[in-house]
């Protein structure tokens, strides 16, 4: 096999990141990328394997018109104790409530979007489904906008999927969230 050099630049916080996840949950990362590339990446991040549990690449997406899908499903998990945290919220289309976007990184070095997200998945150790959480987590922090939600797609290739147990959101709660949002702030509700 021939080999190649292969140059990468990682995140700002993401070692602090990782560890941290890792202490609260089984960290699975669930790549796009094709595995003899993103196995290299790993062993670099995670060299004695004590912070990431199971690696998932691109053989495993569902290709369809032109871009990959993560399909959670074949973690053989219950989704209401998943997460995936990626840039792209395409891929998680199949289970767009188990999602948790985040802006892409290009090399902005002040960047602090890893570090921003611990508080809320601290949030989501003691919580029963994952689904309610990050639901009320979108709607109270009023970050459910298109420049969010859809970024350009960017070299953010880690996706972590968080395998833990996460709370339920009570169904009336979310609702009136959902009504307080204006039609002009891109949010529109069935028939009125």
């Amino acid at each position: 096999m021939k080999e190649h050099t292969v140059y990468f630049k990682k995140l700002p916080h993401l070692k602090l990141f990782l560890d941290r996840v890792a202490e609260m949950f089984e960290v699975i990362i669930f790549t796009a990328s094709q595995s003899i590339y993103a196995e290299h990446l790993l062993d670099i991040l995670d060299p004695d394997g004590n912070i990431i549990f199971w690696h998932v690449y691109r053989e495993s997406c569902i290709f369809s018109a032109g871009s990959y899908t993560k399909d959670l499903t074949i973690l053989d998990i219950d989704l209401a104790k998943v997460a995936i945290v990626d840039n792209s919220p395409q891929v998680f289309r199949l289970q767009v409530n188990n999602g948790i976007p985040i802006k892409s990184w290009f090399d902005d070095p002040s960047d602090c979007a890893l570090i921003s997200l611990l508080p809320f998945l601290e949030t989501l150790v003691d919580a029963d489904d994952v689904i309610g959480t990050t639901l009320n987590y979108f709607l109270d922090n009023r970050i459910n906008r298109a420049e969010i939600l859809f970024p350009s797609v960017g070299c953010f290739w880690v996706a972590v999927c968080l395998a833990s147990t996460v709370h339920s959101s009570n169904a009336a709660d979310n609702k009136e969230k959902l009504e307080g949002f204006s039609s002009k702030e891109g949010i529109q509700l069935g028939n009125k």
